[in-house]
């Protein structure tokens, strides 16, 4: 292409060659095609080996798929930047060769309106060289610049003629031719100055349309190079930043330890499923957060191993996590709903010793079977206004205590007293009188409320708790001094 010149604008409105640029657009989008196709080759590469050996393995092995996998991101990004680059240099030599067709006809239109100029600025000297007069005095202009301007030289001229037989004849005569000729020049330099500004300003319209052309085709420029700029200063590799370099090395170590992983996940599981079912058991929820925590530890150890392997099943880890859910309170509700499950669950209670859930039920704070913390708080305060003396050691005892309780079960209050002072209030209760009750009261260690005073405050908690109470004063060590039995706040 040769060189554009604008002689009558004085400047190029659109620079540029849309043939070179779409010579360009053609490299980038043959090279984006290569490199997209190189990356997806490179997305099918898995360290296999050629051979009859199978997978490659090996400290090679390793260190490739450890180089290569960046490699089809890579790639990928450097197709799309290339991509990118074909288009917008495509999209831009189409919109210059528009810009450079407005480009032509605006200098058309200028070298039109300079050639008008160059014709209208020779007639000034026509206009100012008139044809002088003889002696009898006829005058006159080249080109009239007026409707009446230009006839009055040689009328008068005529005029001078015809009276110039004489001097003075002949002095008015030119006087006259005189002053036509220059009423005729002032007519027509008023005339061409007016075609001069008319073209001027017409000039000066193509003029500024062609700088807006200009302008728009520099923003356009500019525009389109920023886009270039931006798919080129992402590189197709970058040194990753703190978080991808951690993701990475939980990626790699979770992937090299994924069989010792997935068996402890397997015994996490186990534990959850025992400490689930185990949380199930009336008096042990309090195993329910553990076996969830568990559960959820499994899960997520579940899923790296999938993230980082691909072995495995996103929707086995769904059913996993919510078997998780399993100790939670409705799901709980659910399974002991089930006929016969409840019975199960109370007949393994009664199995576990009971000193053992004794001790384990006070360790975790656990409640008395049915009894609310404001019923067991109230039922508290109760008995130390009511049994002043005796409050030293309130527990409650029996199936209760230890959540193994029949619905239709008592609650058993029990003052709880060391052996001294149980010996002076076998004395203050029953005094010297030998009975069957003090026997039994001396011999089991176990005095009722009824012996001891306390039948209205027994009668008033049965009100309270809305079910059979038994309060009576327990000698510690006694006989009845037994687990399970929980103390009362």
């Amino acid at each position: 292409m040769g060189m554009r010149t604008f002689p009558a604008l004085g400047f190029d409105p659109a620079p540029g060659s849309p043939s070179a640029l779409l010579a360009q657009a053609r490299e980038a989008d043959r090279a984006a095609r290569a490199l997209a196709g190189a990356a997806a080759a490179a997305g099918r590469l898995d360290a296999r080996s050629h051979g009859a050996a199978g997978r490659w393995q090996g400290a090679a092995a390793d260190a490739f798929r450890d180089h290569a996998r960046e490699l089809p991101g890579d790639l990928g990004r450097a197709a799309a930047a290339h991509g990118t680059l074909a288009r917008e240099l495509s999209a831009y030599a189409e919109a210059l060769a528009t810009r450079q067709l407005r480009a032509a006809d605006l200098e058309e239109r200028a070298a039109a309106l300079r050639a008008r100029a160059g014709a209208v600025a020779p007639q000034a000297l026509l206009v100012g060289a008139g044809v002088g007069g003889s002696g009898a005095g006829r005058a006159g202009p080249a080109i009239p610049a007026g409707p009446h301007a230009g006839n009055v030289g040689p009328y008068a001229g005529t005029a001078g003629a015809h009276a110039g037989t004489g001097a003075e004849a002949g002095t008015a005569g030119r006087d006259a031719g005189r002053a036509g000729r220059d009423a005729g020049a002032a007519g027509a330099d008023a005339a061409r100055a007016a075609a001069a500004r008319a073209v001027a300003a017409e000039l000066e319209a193509v003029i500024a349309e062609a700088r807006r052309l200009l302008s728009d085709h520099r923003a356009q420029a500019a525009g389109a190079a920023a886009r270039i700029r931006a798919v080129a200063a992402d590189p197709p590799y970058r040194k990753p930043g703190l978080l991808e370099r951690l993701r990475d090395r939980a990626h790699d170590w979770i992937a090299t330890h994924a069989e010792v992983l997935t068996q402890i996940a397997c015994g996490v599981r186990l534990a959850t499923m025992v400490l689930g079912t185990a949380s199930l058991v009336p008096g042990f929820q309090f195993l329910a957060p553990a076996a969830i925590a568990l559960g959820a530890a499994a899960v997520a150890v579940d899923a790296g191993i999938v993230w980082a392997t691909g072995r495995g099943s996103w929707t086995g880890l769904a059913a996993d996590a919510a078997l998780t859910a399993l100790p939670t309170g409705p799901a709980a509700r659910m399974a002991r709903a089930v006929p016969g499950v409840a019975g199960g669950l109370k007949a393994v209670n009664r199995a576990i010793p009971p000193a053992f859930r004794g001790r384990v039920f006070r360790a975790v704070g656990n409640l008395p079977e049915g009894i609310s913390p404001d019923q067991l708080a109230a039922a508290a305060a109760r008995i130390r206004s009511a049994a002043r003396g005796l409050t030293g050691d309130v527990v409650v005892q029996g199936s209760r205590a230890g959540h193994s309780a029949r619905a239709a079960s008592d609650i058993d209050f029990g003052l709880r007293v060391p052996p001294a002072e149980y010996d002076r209030l076998i004395e203050d209760f029953f005094g010297d009188r030998v009975t069957e009750a003090r026997t039994n009261a001396v011999t089991r260690g176990r005095i009722f409320s009824r012996h001891a005073g306390l039948k209205e405050l027994r009668a008033a908690l049965e009100t309270d708790l809305d079910r059979k109470v038994d309060l009576a004063v327990i000698k510690r060590g006694g006989m009845f001094d037994n687990e399970p039995w929980l103390r009362v706040p």
